[in-house]
């Protein structure tokens, strides 16, 4: 085998990961067309970004025709329902075939333009803050669902630069992030750098694992957002089963293998975690870390975003706060930076996706257990846990319900 045919065989091996081409490739072969049909298919979606089959215009018309019936109408696996736009924001509120809603935000830095794009609709892990966790996990997204965030605003004619999985759900809590990660990735589809593609968890330690293993040139984000045990149990009561403790040595563990900055994220609540004990004990954390590779860790101070359904007993910090907790960092020769927002005015900020899912009546569910204070202090649900730490060796993972 040639080297080409090779590579060949790679780029589709990638490709089925996708169940679009999955059906696109069983649509050949059943209809006994020959295989480079598939890569015309392919090319249109993917490299030239056409919207719909009836405009592929190198394809004989019935093919066409007979595409469009098979997939009933359209290719994508989204629909949109609304979009909104405000402070260099476009926030795009989309639906799966089965109705499920979801959200993604392009941001226009001026500079450039990234995306914020959602890997679950809804999310088990309720952080206090966030309106996602508000939702509770509806279920996985597909491969498909994933990336199509991407390939409607590719359609649109914007020219993308970066790619994060900030917006709903916990990307290392579903396993098709990973394959959504190589299809964004291989050339014949998407062709993005893995250093253009940011990930943000909470501290999945078996996705951590999976992703350094897989993919070391992704950039990775940890949502610490306290250095204090008990108040991180509150504030992210994943915490329980992930500590922070366990956490960072994994992540000194990723820079030494891959050279690659971590972004430790740190939101900034008034009253809350913002005092210059928070700030001493955060710079505490990042000194414990090894000589050679410490200076590698960002702490990124965000601003509160009022979300919906979450309680109001969160404020945004005042500036002249920021700047002292920034100070106390930097004096301490910590590596940091204050991101502003945009996009709250139309719930497209960090925290506020919601995807228009009202609040039930009754208390939606944490690991199976009722959100209320007291579900913070509950064993999680071993189905859960088994969830998030899908694809990792059963030796590599434990669970803590202290």
């Amino acid at each position: 085998m040639t080297v080409s045919a090779a590579a060949a065989g790679s780029a589709m091996q990638v490709s089925l990961l996708s169940p679009r081409v999955q059906k696109l490739a069983e649509f050949v072969g059943k209809k006994g067309l020959p295989k480079f049909r598939l890569r015309q298919v392919m090319h249109h979606i993917y490299q030239n970004k056409t919207k719909e089959f009836l405009l592929m215009g190198e394809l004989p018309k019935k093919l066409r025709y007979d595409l469009t019936q098979h997939f009933e109408g359209s290719f994508m696996s989204l629909k949109v329902v609304r979009e909104s736009e405000a402070d260099y924001a476009q926030k795009v509120l989309f639906e799966t075939h089965d109705g499920i809603r979801i959200e993604a935000v392009s941001l226009d830095f001026h500079t450039h333009r990234s995306l914020c794009i959602s890997s679950q609709a809804g999310c088990a892990f309720n952080c206090s803050f966030c309106a996602t966790g508000k939702i509770g996990l509806k279920r996985q997204l597909t491969v498909d669902e994933i990336t199509d965030q991407v390939l409607y605003f590719q359609q649109q004619g914007q020219n993308i630069d970066t790619i994060s999985f900030m917006g709903m759900g916990e990307p290392l809590a579903n396993p098709r992030v990973f394959d959504a990660l190589r299809v964004l990735q291989e050339r014949e589809l998407f062709g993005v750098s893995g250093r253009r593609l940011n990930v943000s968890t909470i501290g999945i330690i078996p996705g951590i694992k999976k992703l350094t293993e897989e993919q070391p040139q992704v950039n990775l984000a940890f949502s610490l957002h306290s250095p204090f045990t008990e108040e991180r149990n509150h504030l992210l009561p994943t915490n329980r089963i992930y500590p922070f403790q366990e956490v960072l040595p994994l992540l000194d563990e990723r820079i030494a293998k891959t050279g690659r900055r971590i972004w430790i994220a740190y939101l900034l609540l008034k009253g809350k975690n913002d005092t210059k004990e928070h700030a001493r004990a955060l710079v505490h954390l990042i000194r414990e870390r090894r000589g050679a590779t410490r200076h590698l860790y960002h702490v990124n101070l965000l601003p509160y975003n009022t979300a919906r359904s979450v309680e109001g007993e969160f404020a945004r910090l005042e500036n002249d706060a920021v700047a002292n907790f920034e100070q106390i960092l930097r004096q301490n020769g910590i590596s940091c930076s204050y991101r502003n927002s945009f996009g709250s005015s139309i719930d497209a900020a960090c925290g506020q996706l919601y995807a228009e899912y009202e609040r039930r009546a009754e208390e939606s569910r944490l690991f199976g257990m009722r959100r209320t204070s007291a579900s913070l202090n509950a064993k999680p649900r071993e189905e859960e846990v088994r969830e998030a730490t899908a694809g990792v060796p059963s030796g590599d993972t434990h669970t803590h319900t202290h």
